[in-house]
């Protein structure tokens, strides 16, 4: 069925400078920052009933050595540039390999065990991946540094946190392309896919991080290993006040305070599914052999299906 694409017009277009902004004389000559991107939607909203079309369609495919853009243009009905946006939040999501266009492991694994994107653990996973990222510059600040610090923000108090790109920046960059990035994530979390998590809630004109109490083990020993491989070099072991406050860790990205994180990873170790060495004022987790971030979704999915 052809579609008609959907767009961002429930946030404001246009926010004040502000009084603080660190623009320096003189216009700016970039529209881009080396080794991040600024756009990951390309201002297209994140429909899950779309990016898990996408995610089957590459799924099917899974034996082809590349897919093209063009290809998934004709099979999803949707304009080339909403494809490509589709394409992009893929990437950012570990499901598809960039530049080939294929099924990334661990995109196959969900795909076969949660193909409409509902299970909360699924969510909760691709949250982690995509805001624990430095290479999505928005995502990342939002959730790593400005929700975690503020926990209630206005809009354009979180626009006002990226003024200082204004020296590295065009003013279209600046006033177009990363206020529509901030609307679309915090679309995402609010009235989309991402608001089943019920991690920012919006109260009025506020956006507010909400402390999270549960996840499920499998899923926080997978970002936890993510986190390891990410920014721990495959350490043997990390330490719990580590997976708690470290920029970037799984405490931070989740909001999750350090007695939950300890209770659930003691969920974790009952289900073998990692050890923990406590020793002096230290307490560690080590993964066993062989778990992948993958074997974990796995028997996620096992025990929802049972």
């Amino acid at each position: 069925m052809p579609y008609k694409p959907t767009k961002l017009t429930d946030f404001k277009k246009d926010f004040p400078e502000s009084q603080n902004n660190r623009y320096l004389p003189g216009p700016p000559v970039s529209t881009s920052i080396e080794g991040v991107k600024i756009q990951v939607t390309n201002s297209f909203a994140i429909q899950f009933s779309y990016l898990s079309q996408f995610l089957q369609y590459a799924s099917q495919n899974s034996s082809r050595s590349s897919i093209s853009r063009s290809e998934y243009v004709t099979h999803l009905g949707l304009t080339r540039r909403h494809s490509e946006s589709l394409c992009s939040v893929s990437v950012a999501l570990d499901l598809i390999n960039p530049r080939k266009l294929t099924i990334t492991s661990l995109g196959k694994t969900i795909a076969d065990g949660d193909p409409y994107l509902e299970y909360v653990g699924t969510i909760w996973l691709l949250h982690y991946i995509i805001s624990s990222n430095k290479k999505w510059l928005i995502w990342n600040t939002l959730m790593n540094e400005i929700f975690p610090t503020r926990q209630r923000i206005s809009q354009e108090e979180t626009k006002a946190a990226f003024d200082y790109l204004g020296e590295k920046l065009t003013k279209f960059t600046m006033t177009k392309k990363i206020q529509r990035e901030i609307g679309v994530v915090l679309d995402a979390y609010t009235t989309r896919g991402f608001s089943k998590l019920t991690l920012i809630q919006k109260q009025e004109d506020r956006f507010v991080f909400s402390k999270i109490t549960q996840v499920p083990p499998e899923i926080l020993t997978a970002t936890t290993l993510i986190f390891n491989q990410r920014y721990h070099n495959n350490a043997s072991g990390i330490s719990v006040e580590a997976l708690t406050r470290e920029s970037n860790s799984p405490g931070r990205i989740l909001n999750m305070e350090e007695e939950t994180m300890r209770r659930i990873l003691e969920e974790a170790k009952n289900k073998e599914l990692l050890y923990i060495e406590r020793k002096a004022d230290l307490d560690q987790i080590r993964f066993r052999e062989g778990v992948t971030v993958e074997s974990l979704l796995r028997k996620y999915y096992e025990g929802m299906k049972k």
